[in-house]
């Protein structure tokens, strides 16, 4: 029973959640931080992600009985009642707003609030109606590491200091995840096209074909590369190193496309399709280090 709830919350993806806000929360150009509200981020939105990812395999649990990668799943597979899913993810989620309000403040819980709410209620549904499910789907990504900034601080002259002088960095590093989450959906779509079409899925490689998604993959590493030399340009960075090995690595997962769209199999997908997660923390903490770098972070 118990290995069924937690099978519910997606320990690896509320890591991987929890992880990238809390790079929202050290880049934000103020030094010093309080291991006290770093806990109190792990948690509060361990807490909420658990439950909105629960809840999404309650919304989901027809979709999810109509694919082969997803029929094994604790709904389809009747292991446990729609309605336990549904009080065990709204107790979690719920839990998580309320803890991030308390214990940190009103805005990182309200931004968090949005960006479930937004996760559950606009890209969940769209994704049976609309080829923009995966541009919409993109946002609550691009919300984490503004949460984490918005945990930092709390009262309002702070937050109009860091709009005025340090928002930059944090805009960056949302609009990047942003731009990140597109080929990943996309590249998941592709592999499991079948299982989509079945379920009735209006993703963009199934109504516009693999060509358009390849194009929007293709542009979208071009501007993750752009996007975080911006830090570097305006000055954030001054290390001219973070250029270099930023551009390698953007490079290096550039080619992994390109060796996927030549070989065209399940393996050279299963390879582009790990790059882009091993990218993602290799990028964001190459990012934490040359900010560490460039502000006296531990005065």
């Amino acid at each position: 029973m118990l290995n069924y709830v937690f099978s519910l919350t997606k320990f690896l993806a509320v890591m991987m959640i929890v992880f990238v806000t809390l790079i929202g929360y050290f880049v934000s150009f103020t030094p010093g931080f309080n291991w006290t509200d770093v806990l109190h981020l792990i948690v509060g939105v361990g807490l909420s992600s658990a439950g909105a990812l629960a809840l999404n395999q309650y919304y989901e649990r027809d979709l999810d009985a109509l694919m082969e990668r997803t029929i094994k799943r604790v709904l389809p597979s009747q292991k446990l009642k729609p309605r336990t899913v549904w009080l065990f993810g709204m107790i979690l989620m719920n839990a998580g707003y309320i803890y991030l309000w308390y214990y940190l403040n009103g805005l990182c819980s309200l931004a968090t609030i949005l960006c479930g709410m937004i996760y559950l209620y606009l890209y969940t549904p769209l994704k049976t109606r609309s080829t923009l499910s995966t541009f919409f789907g993109s946002i609550p990504g691009a919300l984490l590491p503004i949460m984490g900034w918005l945990a930092k601080y709390d009262s309002i002259s702070d937050y109009s200091k860091i709009f005025i002088t340090h928002h930059l960095i944090i805009v960056l590093l949302a609009l990047m995840l942003f731009l990140w989450q597109i080929p990943h959906a996309l590249i998941i779509t592709i592999r499991y096209k079948n299982d989509y079409m079945n379920a009735g899925m209006k993703q963009l490689p199934i109504v516009m074909g693999d060509k358009t998604a390849y194009r929007h993959i293709f542009f979208n590493i071009i501007l993750m590369a752009f996007v975080m030399v911006i830090p570097y340009l305006s000055t954030y960075i001054k290390e001219v190193e973070y250029v270099y090995v930023s551009t390698f690595i953007h490079g290096m997962l550039l080619l992994m496309f390109v060796f996927y769209l030549k070989k065209k199999t399940s393996a050279s997908l299963i390879i582009f399709y790990r790059s882009l997660l091993f990218y993602l923390p290799l990028i964001l903490c190459l990012l934490l280090l040359y900010v560490f770098k460039s502000v006296d972070y531990f005065k």
